[in-house]
């Protein structure tokens, strides 16, 4: 948080359907999906408890707040053979409400945020086990609307607050 009011934030996404460990529940080289992918998001934060004269620390990241997110990222997704690589920017708007548990705090999160991307990619196959990707033609470009995020979250802060004077 920067004032009461306002704070930002930044993600970073790496998550990844690994090849050996899918090959023991699928036939090789039937499935697999790979991204990597980072967001950037200002936060206004609702209401009357995030007034500025309030200067209240407590209520800061509490409560309703809209924000705006950049996000983009690179992916590689296979099934049966075929895949797309491709890498994509999005920008968006977004929903969220911070449910405090006691004084110390934690808090669950609530978000819901949607928006705008622009997609490069490329279809490629793979001709065996292991083998090179053998693209399909040209790059091409997707522009859509897309879900940027839906989750829940449980937030323990890890700092020492200071009590006031």
């Amino acid at each position: 948080p920067f004032s009461n009011r306002f704070s930002i934030g930044a993600d970073m996404y790496y998550p990844w359907m690994q090849r050996a460990w899918m090959n023991r529940l699928f036939p090789a080289q039937k499935y697999c999906a790979q991204a990597l992918a980072a967001s950037l998001e200002a936060r206004w934060w609702l209401g009357k408890i995030h007034s500025e004269d309030n200067g209240d620390p407590r209520y800061r990241l509490r409560g309703h707040s809209i924000g705006v997110i950049a996000t983009g990222g690179y992916y590689d997704l296979e099934y049966d053979w075929k895949g797309e690589q491709g890498e994509f920017l999005a920008l968006g708007l977004d929903y969220m409400y911070a449910l405090p548990l006691g004084k110390g705090g934690v808090h669950f999160e609530f978000d819901l945020g949607v928006g705008y991307a622009v997609n490069t990619y490329r279809d490629y196959d793979v001709r065996y086990e292991g083998g090179r990707l053998i693209g399909k033609g040209q790059k091409a470009v997707r522009h859509m609307a897309v879900p940027l995020r839906a989750r829940f979250a449980l937030v323990v802060p890890i700092y020492k607050r200071k009590d006031h004077e």
